[in-house]
C-alpha cells in the first residue's frame, strides 16, 4: 500500500495486538521503539510508551497499571501471536517517501520452545517411533544444531504431550461423528509378534457428500480370539464413541469368528415401504449369498481367512471345532431364553450392528479358491506344471542378487514376486511372464536355460495367456472396489454386472481352449456368492441414486421393477427434513476416475434414451450432474456410506 515513509534498513519489530498499541517510531536508543496506547484516555492523550524490540514487558506493565480490565485479553492475544509469529521489515517513518512498505506476513515463523515440542511430537507419531527416541544422544545433538537456544525435554514430558494430543484428536473425531447421520465401520483382526489385535475404522459422508474416514480404535486381543471376545470389543468401541445408533453396517472379511459373532449378536436392519408402515427385517444378504456353501463347511469353507487373520484364528481350538459349533447352532431357528440365562450360549448378550462381508475379500476368494474347485485332472496337471516352473524362477530371483542381475541383463527387467494371499499380486506376476513370452521369448528361454529350469511347453504358454485373459476382468473389478476414497457401496452391483457380462462374453469366445472351466467356475461362484445381492434393496438403491450409474447397469426388462422400488424409496425420503447444507454439492466419487482402466471397465453399461419429465426423480435420472436434487442427496448419503 502507498506510504509517505522512506525505506530504511529493515528492522525487527515487536509483535503485539494492534488494537491496544500502535507503532510510532524507533526510539533514540538502539533496539527500542515508541508506541501509542490506543486504550481509553491514553488514546485521547496520545500516551507514548517506550519498550525494547524483544519484550512486551513495558506494554504489559502499562496495561496493568492504567487499564487492568483489558490485561487478560492482551495476554491471550499475545499468546496466540507467539504461536504464529513472523517478523516484519518496517521502514523508518518519513513523510516525504512514496515507496511501498515491505511486509513479510505469512513467512515462516520464529521457532519457539512450544513449537519445537509440537514438531517433535508430530515427528514421533508420524514416524511411529518409541518415545525414548527423544533421549537418544544423536537426536538431541541434531536438535541442538538446528536450534541451540531451545532444548529437548524429557521422555515423560513428551509422553504426556502425546496423551493430551490423543485426547484432543479423539474429542475432535467424536464431534464430527456426532454430526454425521449415517456411519459405516469396518473391523479386522490380525496377529504379529505373538500378539493379536482388533482394528476398527469408521467411514461417513459429510454435508458435501465427501467421504471421511478415520481409525476408530486398535485394541489388543488378550487370550482366545473367539466370537464373544470380538463381540465384546466391538460393542465397547461403538459405545465409547457414541455411534451405536448411527451405524448402518459393519464390514468384515469372512473370518469364522467374525461371522459367528455377527450371526449371534447382530441386529437386523429395518425398512419401511410406502404400502406398509410396519418395519420389515432385512437379512444379511452377503451372508445369504454364501449360504450355499455353509452346507459343506467341512470342505474348508471357513478357512477363507487372510493369512494374517488365520494366524490368530488357528491359535484357538481349531477351525473345525468352530465349524461344528456353527453347524449345531444353525440347526436351531432361535435361541432359547433359558439357554441364555443358563449361559449355555454366551455369558453376555451383546448388541452389534448389521453385518456385511467385504465384497473385495469375497471376489478374492472366488479367484483363489472357488475357481479351482471343479478343475479336471488335465487342467490341474497343466496348472501345476506351469506354476511350478514360474515358482522356480521366482525363487531364483528372490534368493540371489546374482540371479537378479542376470535376469535384468537378459530381460531388461525383473519378474514380479507376488503376495501369496492377494489375487492382483499373483495376476501381475503371471502377466509379466506373458509379456516376456510375447515380446522376449528367446531371452526368456536363455534365462530358463541359465537356471537349469525346463522352459514352458506350448500348452503351458497358452495356459498363461488364457489365465491372464480370463482373470483380467476380475482383477480390474478388484482394483475398483478396493479403492479407498472414490468408491462406495453404490459401485458394487454395477461392477458385478459388468464382470458377469465380461465373463459371459469370454465363455462364448472360441480362442480359449485349456481354461474354459475357469470361466464356468467364476460365473457359478459369482452367482452363488453375490446372487442374493441383486435382491437387496439397499444395494440396488445405492447404485440407482449414484450419479455415475443411475439405471445404466440395469437391463431393460428389469427397469420397471427397479423404478418401482426407487419411487417407493423416493416417497419415503421426500418426507424427510432437508437442510440447506445438502444443496449444490457434488459427490467426491461421482465422476469417473481419470484412470483409463476404470473408464474402460464401465464402457459396457447400458445407455438408456433420454426422457422428458418434470419430477425431481426423473430429472435426476436424466441429468448428468448431481446438483439441486435435494431429496436424492439424503438417500445417497444413507445408501452410499458403506465401504465395499
Amino acid at each position: 500500500m502507498p506510504s509517505t515513509s522512506n525505506i530504511g534498513s529493515p528492522t525487527k519489530r515487536l509483535h503485539y495486538p494492534e488494537q491496544f498499541f500502535k507503532f510510532f517510531k524507533a526510539g533514540i536508543k538502539k533496539g527500542n521503539s515508541l508506541y501509542h496506547c490506543m486504550v481509553g484516555d491514553c488514546k485521547v492523550k496520545s500516551k507514548i510508551i517506550s519498550t525494547t524490540d524483544d519484550s512486551r514487558g513495558n506494554l504489559k506493565k502499562h496495561l496493568r497499571k492504567c487499564h487492568p480490565s483489558v490485561l487478560d485479553e492482551f495476554t491471550r492475544l499475545c499468546r496466540e501471536i507467539d504461536t504464529n509469529k513472523s517478523f516484519k521489515a518496517t521502514p523508518t517513518p518519513n513523510k516525504d517517501a512514496t515507496q511501498l512498505k515491505l511486509s513479510f506476513d505469512g513467512y515462516p515463523r520464529a521457532l519457539t520452545q512450544t513449537l519445537l515440542d509440537t514438531y517433535i511430537v508430530d515427528y514421533i507419531c508420524d514416524a511411529v517411533l518409541p518415545v525414548y527416541h527423544t533421549e537418544r544422544k544423536d537426536f538431541r545433538k541434531f536438535i541442538n544444531r538446528l536450534c541451540p537456544k531451545l532444548r529437548v525435554r524429557s521422555r515423560a514430558f513428551y509422553r504426556n504431550l502425546i496423551s493430551r494430543a490423543f485426547d484432543a484428536k479423539k474429542r475432535e473425531l467424536m464431534l464430527q461423528l456426532s454430526q454425521a447421520r449415517f456411519i459405516c465401520t469396518t473391523a479386522d483382526c490380525w496377529s504379529t509378534r505373538r500378539k493379536s489385535f482388533l482394528g476398527v475404522t469408521v467411514h461417513w459422508l459429510n454435508n458435501d457428500l465427501k467421504r471421511k474416514s478415520a481409525c476408530l480404535a486398535i485394541r489388543r486381543v488378550v487370550g482366545k480370539c473367539d466370537y464373544e471376545v470380538l463381540a465384546k470389543l466391538l460393542e465397547s468401541i461403538h459405545e465409547e464413541f457414541e455411534i451405536t445408533a448411527k451405524i448402518t453396517a459393519t464390514v468384515t472379511d469372512s473370518g469364522s469368528n467374525f461371522v459367528k459373532a455377527f450371526r449371534l449378536f447382530a441386529t437386523s436392519p429395518t425398512i419401511s415401504t410406502s404400502s406398509n408402515d410396519e418395519p420389515q427385517q432385512l437379512p444379511d444378504v452377503m451372508d445369504q449369498a454364501t449360504s450355499a456353501y455353509s452346507s459343506d463347511l467341512s470342505d474348508s469353507e471357513f478357512e477363507e481367512e487372510d493369512s494374517d487373520y488365520s494366524n490368530s484364528v488357528q491359535e484357538d481350538s481349531g477351525i473345525q471345532e468352530e465349524i461344528r459349533e456353527m453347524e449345531e447352532q444353525q440347526i436351531e431357528e432361535f435361541l432359547a431364553i433359558t439357554n441364555i440365562l443358563d449361559q449355555k450360549i454366551a455369558d453376555v448378550i451383546y448388541s452389534l450392528p448389521p453385518h456385511r462381508r467385504c465384497a473385495s475379500h469375497t471376489l478374492n476368494l472366488i479367484a483363489t479358491k472357488d475357481v479351482y474347485k471343479q478343475m479336471g485332472a488335465l487342467l490341474k496337471n497343466l496348472k501345476e506344471s506351469t506354476e511350478s516352473k514360474m515358482k522356480q524362477i521366482w525363487n531364483k530371483q528372490s534368493r540371489s542378487t546374482k540371479a537378479s542381475d542376470e535376469i535384468t541383463k537378459k530381460l531388461d527387467g525383473l519378474f514380479v514376486i507376488h503376495n501369496e494371499t492377494r489375487l492382483n499380486s499373483f495376476f501381475d506376476a503371471v502377466d509379466r511372464f506373458r509379456e516376456f513370452i510375447n515380446n522376449k521369448k528367446s531371452d526368456l528361454k536363455d534365462v530358463f536355460t541359465h537356471f537349469n529350469v525346463p522352459y514352458f511347453r506350448p500348452a503351458e504358454e497358452d495356459y498363461i495367456r488364457e489365465y491372464v485373459k480370463i482373470m483380467r476382468p476380475l482383477t480390474e473389478a478388484l482394483d475398483i472396489l478396493q479403492a479407498d476414497v472414490k468408491v462406495s457401496i453404490g459401485y458394487l452391483l454395477p461392477t458385478l454386472t459388468i464382470l458377469m457380462n465380461k465373463m459371459e462374453s469370454l465363455r462364448k469366445k472360441p480362442g480359449i481352449i485349456h481354461c474354459k472351466p475357469f470361466i464356468s467356475a467364476i460365473i457359478s461362484a459369482l452367482n452363488d456368492r453375490f446372487g442374493a445381492c441383486f435382491n437387496d434393496e439397499d444395494l440396488c438403491l445405492a447404485a440407482m441414486v449414484h450419479p455415475k450409474f443411475k439405471l445404466t447397469w440395469i437391463r431393460e426388462a428389469d427397469k420397471p421393477n427397479m423404478m418401482e422400488k426407487l419411487n417407493s424409496s423416493f416417497e419415503i425420503f421426500s418426507a424427510a427434513p432437508v437442510t440447506s447444507s445438502f444443496r449444490n454439492v457434488v459427490s467426491e466419487d461421482s465422476d469417473a476416475s481419470p484412470r483409463k482402466k476404470k473408464k474402460l471397465f464401465y464402457a459396457g453399461l447400458y445407455r438408456s434414451s433420454s426422457t422428458q419429465s418434470t419430477s425431481e426423480l426423473d430429472l435426476f435420472l436424466a441429468d448428468s450432474t448431481k446438483k439441486n436434487f435435494v431429496t436424492r442427496e439424503i438417500s445417497y448419503n444413507q445408501g452410499n456410506v458403506f465401504e465395499v
